[in-house]
């Protein structure tokens, strides 16, 4: 008879691991995980219905998983499955696993929705992270906005997931494309986000437009300044692909298929793009031809005035004696023999900085007397003009008095006067 054919070395694996993934005893559901990781290293051949069946598997192991922080690490575990697949067959693993949640969307329950919500933010996460370790090559980039606009973001999608890329999307590109290597390009960019402007065209309604304007559009017209950000603690910039953004947008619009009622809004996006596309060609060329700032200027200058100081002080100017000073010292005589000789250079600089430095002579106790007695004599002649002061606004205040004690007050302040510039000439 025939002879039996000769099976595949991973043939079998995936409904042993559907088993023991799908397996409501949690430490067998991780050692179902961690065996999957060790096999799908070795699986360059695996095909997409096998990935689908891990997939359906690995996703009733999420929906036993209880605990927010157990889903937490189960969604990332099996999110980082991604890196363990060989790199040929990883859009195979993304594409299975977004077909996978649109196939199951409608079968969860609100109880569960959180934590399969937090396992495609985990997907996507980590889809992007492994095209950054990969240099953002332009065919996985490609490749993986394919996947999206062909999977989570047709039309035939449930609405919920199309929302949720929508709002998360800039998010993680701005959170991956800020991580070295940043060789990131504005068309690499362009290709990540071309999928959610193709959907303004068939956006199911009127919500569904302005979101994906206000969440994919809009973040990346309104960019912070490279200077400011730091600063304000503001987010990192994205890369400028404003100009080719206003082309696919005008394409969009112009497009047959696109939706009649949508048109208008979308040509407006398109001018405010190229309005804003504008601003940052004059921003730069402006930025181009001004002068340095001041700043800048100094940081500039700061090295060639230390230059020049080193250069003509010499070794004394640098350490902050004169050059008078320097000139006293070196005419005094050297000590003569032994230790004092070899130490002649080193007491020669310390006699130099305490005649640069000389602290200024104590007061005697005669010279603090008198200090003291002019101190005490201005303190007198501020006490009697506070008086006669005080005398003149009770005068004021009194102005129904007689005329005699007017012209009495005014006597008196001129006699405190007289008293107090006689003390202070004396």
């Amino acid at each position: 008879g025939e002879p039996p054919r000769r099976m595949p070395p991973h043939a079998g694996k995936p409904s042993k691991f559907g088993l023991q993934l799908g397996s409501s005893d949690k430490p067998t559901r991780d050692k179902a995980v961690k065996a999957l990781a060790r096999y799908l290293k070795r699986a360059h051949e695996i095909d997409e219905l096998e990935l689908s069946k891990l997939w359906k598997a690995l996703f009733y192991c999420m929906w036993h998983s209880d605990k927010r922080a157990t889903q937490g690490e189960l969604a990332d575990r099996l999110a980082g499955l991604v890196h363990a697949v060989p790199p040929q067959k990883r859009l195979l693993f993304a594409k299975v696993f977004w077909e996978t949640m649109m196939r199951e969307w409608h079968g969860i329950d609100r109880l569960r929705l959180d934590k399969f919500y937090l396992l495609q933010r985990r997907a996507l996460e980590h889809a992007l992270r492994d095209l950054r370790s990969r240099g953002w090559e332009e065919e996985a980039v490609v490749g993986y906005a394919q996947v999206l606009s062909e999977g989570p973001l047709d039309t035939r999608s449930p609405v919920g997931l199309r929302y949720f890329l929508i709002d998360g999307v800039i998010e993680q590109l701005r959170t991956q494309l800020a991580e070295p290597p940043a060789n990131a390009e504005d068309r690499t960019l362009l290709a990540l986000v071309a999928p959610f402007v193709r959907l303004l065209g068939r956006a199911d309604d009127t919500h569904m437009l302005e979101r994906t304007a206000s969440k994919v559009v809009e973040p990346l017209l309104n960019q912070p300044h490279d200077d400011e950000h730091d600063e304000q603690g503001e987010q990192l910039p994205l890369p400028d692909c404003s100009e080719q953004l206003g082309e696919l947008l005008f394409e969009v619009a112009s497009d047959a298929q696109t939706r009649q009622t949508h048109r208008e809004f979308i040509y407006a996006l398109q001018r405010r793009v190229e309005k804003a596309a504008r601003a940052g060609r004059q921003c730069a060329a402006a930025a181009a031809a001004a002068p340095p700032r001041q700043d800048e200027a100094e940081a500039a200058a700061r090295p060639e005035a230390s230059r020049k100081r080193r250069g003509s002080g010499g070794g004394a100017a640098a350490g902050g004696v004169s050059s008078s000073d320097a000139a006293a010292l070196a005419a005094q005589p050297e000590p003569a023999g032994g230790a004092d000789s070899v130490t002649s250079e080193g007491r020669s600089a310390e006699g130099a900085a305490k005649l640069h430095k000389r602290p200024r002579a104590r007061p005697t106790a005669e010279a603090a007397g008198e200090a003291g007695s002019g101190r005490s004599s201005c303190a007198s002649v501020h006490r009697r003009q506070e008086e006669s002061a005080a005398d003149r606004g009770r005068g004021l205040a009194g102005a129904s008095g007689s005329a005699r004690k007017m012209g009495a007050r005014k006597m008196g302040a001129k006699k405190s006067a007289r008293a107090a510039k006689a003390i202070v000439s004396g």
